[in-house]
């Protein structure tokens, strides 16, 4: 609805003999409408009688109302407001008695008596109308502009009472029509040729000036079907916080398939949330809605998700509080499934940031943008790339790498003057010897090298040095580490560097030991830090560090949710309180986490801001879509000296009281003074200003000049070095000695080369910039001269500089004309337009910065995304805290008894390159390879294949279990299960033979294949108990030699593929594979991935709606056309047969069961044990608890 002339006028209601005892008005609104008179925006519903009741929204407020009319009018008003740009769900209800406003699905406000307790009566013949609120005596009157302006969804009116639990409970139900008490109900689905009454009362509407029907949140909203009785899944919960000794309540509603769609909690605040979810038909979820009342005010947040035909997500939306939705990221991917580019904050044709990925042969990551910023003419939205990294492997030159390890990372970003990268190199045993920093291809900077990395037997760091800038700016060793430990204890770290930049070594540094630990082998003490202590509850989460003048105090509640931190010190107390993806600063909200970065409030809008991360999401920058700009202006007046001498300087040494040279009163209508400069008096150089730039920022300047006559000399200029380096206060020395040689270097020969113009007539006068990078190399400069046009009068002069590289703009004005002649300037403005990029950060390994950079509010959620805790110098990894000095944890990891093979405070298994530690739980692969991690494999050459003996040589280089994906090129040997027996010699190049999708069930029982023998004892000395599969696929013998890939795989059951010479690699992009543990960090079975002895398609004839017996006589039929007897025999798989002896088609064999994959559409034979409610792989074979028939037809 427009809110000037739309609306929809329904037909006739009542005859004038109706009767009704009660009343119940239903819709639901979205609306942004504010700022008019309370009766502005005012009519939702109106349904006119001679006593009429009108549902609206206040035009000023946003406040719901309803009003009535018997004998006189009741206005009545809720107390929450609905203008907010999201739908609710308003209800009206009247009796004659009492009057009731619900707003979704919740009591608002009551009313009793509102006419003296008259009853609804009877009335002459009236009309609705949807949009408007002024009465009309027939079906089309004339109307008295009362208009909504918003949208208007579903209206219901019954002529009875709804109760409060039959609003709540239908709200979002789709009604038959039959409904008992049902006068009509319009969806505004199809508005075509008019509105139809779905309740078939024929309550038809018709569409006055055109309002449109519009499907964006409406039909997902009223989908949502809440059930009574979900049947094992957990409805509520109470969480104890000990600290505060309050609860947080929480209540889970869930829809006819088990999904949970609403989860209402009240937290130790007493505050409510609420979170809501929409899912598609194949349980994707299509948004979420989060609501959270403060109190004095409420924030809304939504995020919608688009996907493409293969359920890929595309596009991701979010909404705050009504306002425009933004698309944070738009996603594209390449033929193989891999993303390929991410667009961030998209507006039209533009976008802030594109990301474009490429890979390697193996799929792993190898490009993100160019790591130089050169365009790779892949972006479609034409953005600037700020930041661009590329991963070497094998390709690394003298660092190269052979087993899946990084043997080098370039980067840079739109603040490095040069390409930046970092060598490494690993032990044995895949843990880090070396970063070696290197600049534009070379590595002889050394700036920013990590090396002397030595480790114990259980890993534990024992040496490291680290190089770095000290507080002098000056490239050094930072750090010098030696450790001692007490088993796997940190108990003392000496520094030989003796600089406090990186790690700090504490005045205690005589002490035998630095280090205290409780009995749970969490570090109480840190005297290097100044840590006298450090408290912990019953999950080994710090909630007391106690410094010397600093106290943190953390609040969780029972399951280990952090609530809040509170940090104490002599002056200052403040609390950071955590609620869902908001963080409070003493009850300020400072911003929210989205899912490409955070939002941040500034004044009634929201900035967006972006991370870019890098292969391990380490945040490397952060990007705003603020366009935020700063101007400063000299004026010269002495009112304004104060802040001229702060932000300038050579201010007072030219000011010059003469109204007539004063341009400042020509603007404002005050001023008197302006800048005379003058050669022959030494004042060379008027006001001046240094900028600090980065690259994307654009500097504009721009004074007045004003002059008198023609000067009496046309020599050269004089040099003005000394007189520049004078006007900015530059020394020799110090801080600022940089500046000064960069300076006196470039002007020492004289400013000629700015190219003055040869007129005899014109003072060598200008405006000017000089542009040095970080390190004051000369990149550039700009001047405009002053022409005739100053003489006598006031002459613009501008300039504009586009900074490409991180600096400093130095600008100035000049007068640098031989003889006795004064030249003016006045007003000096210099705007500074700031370039997207707030935050940049670089890594050494394990996590502590350099090359930093940040303007506003800083990030500290930087590296692997973890919360750094600035007061004692840690990053919180959820369940431990990280020391990114030290590089290693200050607690026990919860998962070390899956790691026996290293230290239990061990980060990322000492390979922070390639691992993280996400949940300071288990190592994971980085992003090149996280969407399947690792698995277990064994790699050999022809000439460790000799006679039939296995080989000799240790696994994969070293007894390391993380191994990639390897490929056998040997020699056959051995005898493969089934008796089969590839011959080299039968094989001939014109005449190969295959032999595929052979598969070796329970390796440990076999020695077919000898060489895998040494592999299963490493295995099996990790996992012992396990049983073990091997895959064996692609296997062929060409030209006289027999060549076979396989690899392992750790299950708790015998699993197998059988996809018809499908390659190996398939597997690990299969949907069998989604979700499964393929590295020793995951070894352990936990239900997260089931066995698959055979799978089959559906064919589109069964689809939904087909009887489950079908799919399973199918699926029975297409594995007995594949497996014969000695395979059925192999894998145990015995059919269910009839009392003649006939098999049993339409059901799953002896001990085994067909499961519906809903998601993919097929048929999977899993064995029974798994396929059983309550093991630990039921949620995965049936998330939520739902049926894969139950969909597809049938029961489960």
């Amino acid at each position: 609805m427009n809110g000037t002339n739309q609306y929809i006028a329904l037909d006739q209601f009542y005859n004038e003999a109706d009767s009704i005892d009660s009343l119940t008005i239903e819709a639901w609104v979205n609306t942004t409408f504010s700022g008019g008179s309370w009766t502005d925006n005012w009519a939702v519903i109106d349904f006119d009688r001679s006593e009429y009741y009108n549902l609206c929204v206040r035009g000023d407020d946003g406040r719901v109302g309803f009003s009535t009319y018997a004998g006189d009018v009741d206005d009545f008003f809720s107390v929450q407001s609905v203008n907010d740009g999201e739908w609710h769900h308003l209800v009206a209800v009247f009796d004659g008695v009492d009057k009731r406003i619900y707003i979704d699905g919740e009591l608002d406000s009551e009313k009793s008596n509102p006419h003296g307790g008259i009853s609804l009566g009877k009335g002459t013949t009236r009309y609705g109308f949807i949009g408007d609120g002024s009465e009309a005596t027939s079906f089309n009157g004339s109307r008295n502009n009362v208009y909504f302006q918003g949208k208007i969804g579903e209206v219901r009116l019954w002529h009875t009472l709804r109760t409060a639990d039959q609003i709540k409970e239908y709200m979002s139900v789709e009604l038959t029509g039959n409904e008992e008490g049902l006068q009509g109900f319009w969806t505004m689905n199809d508005m075509s040729e008019g509105l139809v009454d779905e309740s078939g009362n024929g309550n038809e509407g018709a569409l006055i000036n055109n309002p449109t029907s519009v499907t964006e949140l409406m039909p997902e909203g009223l989908s949502i079907q809440v059930i009574d009785h979900p049947m094992g899944q957990l409805t509520g919960s109470k969480t104890f916080v000990p600290s505060e000794g309050t609860w947080v309540n929480s209540v889970t509603y869930y829809d006819e398939k088990l999904r949970p769609v609403q989860t209402r909690t009240n937290n130790d605040k007493d505050e409510q949330e609420v979170l809501t979810t929409y899912y598609d038909f194949t349980s994707k979820v299509v948004k979420s809605v989060q609501y959270y009342d403060k109190g004095d005010y409420a924030l809304t947040f939504t995020e919608q998700y688009k996907y493409d035909h293969a359920d890929r997500l595309i596009e991701t939306y979010h909404q705050v509080n009504g306002q425009d939705e933004v698309l944070i990221a738009a996603n594209e991917y390449n033929e193989l499934g891999q993303l390929k580019e991410k667009n961030l904050h998209v507006a039209g044709n533009s976008a802030l940031q594109s990301l474009d990925y490429q890979y390697n042969i193996r799929g792993w990551l190898s490009k993100l943008n160019e790591a130089d910023l050169a365009s790779d003419g892949t972006a479609e939205y034409g953005s600037l790339d700020h930041f661009g990294m590329e991963l070497l492997y094998d390709n690394a030159g003298t660092y190269a790498q052979y087993n899946g390890n990084i043997g080098q990372m370039a980067w840079k970003t739109t603040l490095d003057d040069a390409d930046l990268q970092y060598g490494y190199t690993y032990d044995n045993l895949n843990r880090i010897l070396s970063a070696n920093y290197g600049e534009n291809g070379t590595f002889t900077s050394n700036k920013f090298d990590v090396t002397g990395f030595s480790y114990d037997a259980n890993g534990n760091i024992k040496s490291l040095t680290r190089r770095g800038m000290d507080q002098d700016n000056i490239n050094t060793v930072i750090d010098q580490l030696d450790y001692t430990y007490s088993g796997n204890q940190l108990i003392k770290v000496e520094d030989e560097s003796e600089n406090d930049f990186g790690f700090k070594d504490g005045p205690d540094s005589g002490l035998s030991e630095e280090y205290f630990y409780d009995d749970n082998g969490n570090m109480t003490e840190d005297k290097n830090k100044g840590i006298d202590s450090i408290t912990y509850n019953h999950l080994n989460l710090p909630i007391a560090v106690y410094m010397d003048t600093v106290t943190v105090l953390y609040t969780y509640d029972a399951a280990g949710v952090k609530l809040k931190k509170t940090t104490i010190t002599p002056s200052d107390t403040s609390t950071t309180r955590y609620q869902g993806p908001m963080v409070f600063e003493d009850g300020v909200l400072q911003f929210m986490q989205h899912a490409e970065g955070r939002v941040m409030p500034d004044s009634s809008n929201w900035e967006y801001q972006y991370h870019l991360k890098d292969h391990l999401g380490n945040v490397r920058l952060t990007l705003t879509s603020k366009q935020e700009s700063y101007t400063y202006l000299a004026t010269m007046e002495p009112e304004m000296a104060e802040y001229d001498t702060v932000v300038f300087g050579n201010v007072n040494e030219v000011r010059q009281l003469d109204v007539l040279y004063d341009h400042t009163h020509l603007v404002y209508g005050l001023g008197a003074n302006s800048a005379r400069l003058n050669a022959a008096e030494g004042k060379v150089v008027g006001p001046t200003m240094t900028l600090r730039i980065n690259a994307g920022d654009t500097a504009r300047m721009k004074v007045y000049a004003k002059y008198t006559g023609i000067p009496a000399s046309s020599g050269s200029p004089i040099i003005i070095a000394d007189e520049v380096i004078s006007g900015f206060g530059l020394n020799a020395g110090g801080e600022s000695g940089a500046a000064y040689q960069a300076i006196n270097t470039l002007l020492g020969g004289g400013s000629a080369f700015l190219g003055f113009s040869s007129d005899p007539d014109l003072p060598k006068a200008y405006l000017t910039y000089h542009y040095f990078d970080n390190d004051f190399n000369y990149i550039t400069s700009g001047f405009a001269q002053v022409t005739s046009a100053a003489d006598g009068g006031f002459e613009e002069l501008t300039l504009e500089l586009q900074a490409d590289k991180q600096g400093y703009v130095y600008i100035y004005m000049g007068n640098e004309t031989l003889d006795d002649f004064n030249v003016f300037f006045d007003d000096l403005e210099i705007n500074h337009s700031y370039g997207p990029v707030v935050q940049k950060d670089d890594y050494y390994p394990f996590g502590l910065t350099f090359n930093s950079y940040s303007s506003g509010q800083e990030n500290l959620y930087k590296y692997n995304g973890k919360e750094e805790q600035q007061e004692w110098g840690v990053l919180d990894f959820d369940t431990r805290m990280h020391d990114p000095a030290l590089g290693r944890f200050m607690g026990i990891d919860l998962m070390s008894e899956d790691y026996s093979f290293q230290s239990p405070y061990t980060y990322a298994a000492n390979n922070p390159i390639r691992f993280i530690d996400y949940l300071g739980m288990s190592p994971n692969g980085d992003l090149a390879r996280a969407t399947h991690g690792n698995y277990y494999g064994s790699m050999y050459d022809d000439s460790e294949l000799q006679n039939g003996d296995p080989p000799t040589t240790t696994i994969g280089g070293s007894e390391s279990v993380l191994l990639d994906d390897v490929t056998v090129t040997g020699k056959q040997w051995g005898t493969l299960p089934g008796d089969v027996d590839p011959t080299p010699s039968d094989a001939t190049a014109s005449n190969p033979a295959h032999w595929n999708n052979m598969t070796m069930m329970g390796a440990l029982q076999y020695n077919a294949v000898r060489g895998h023998k040494q592999s299963i004892d490493i295995l099996n000395s990790i996992q012992p108990g396990l049983a073990y599969s091997v895959i064996l696929n692609n296997m062929r013998a060409e030209s006289g030699e027999a060549f076979f890939t396989f690899g392992f795989l750790v299950t708790t059951a015998p699993l197998s593929f059988f996809t018809g010479g499908a390659q190996y690699t398939s597997y690990l992009t299969s949907p069998l594979f989604r979700g499964s543990a393929l590295s020793t960090a995951t070894a352990v079975a936990d239900g997260s991935f089931y066995s698959v002895a055979f799978e089959y398609t559906l064919a589109k004839n069964l689809f939904p709606g087909v009887n489950s017996s079908r799919h399973i006589t199918a699926a029975n039929r297409a594995m007995l056309a594949t497996f014969d007897e000695a395979m059925l025999s192999e894998l145990n798989i015995v059919m269910k047969t009839r009392s003649n002896g006939g098999i049993v088609m339409n059901s799953s064999p002896h001990n085994w069961v067909w499961h519906h994959d809903i998601g993919q559409g097929v048929m999977q034979l899993v064995p029974k044990t798994q396929h059983t409610p309550g093991s630990i792989f039921w949620n995965t074979l049936h998330p939520g608890g739902r049926g894969g028939m139950s969909i597809w037809g049938g029961g489960y």
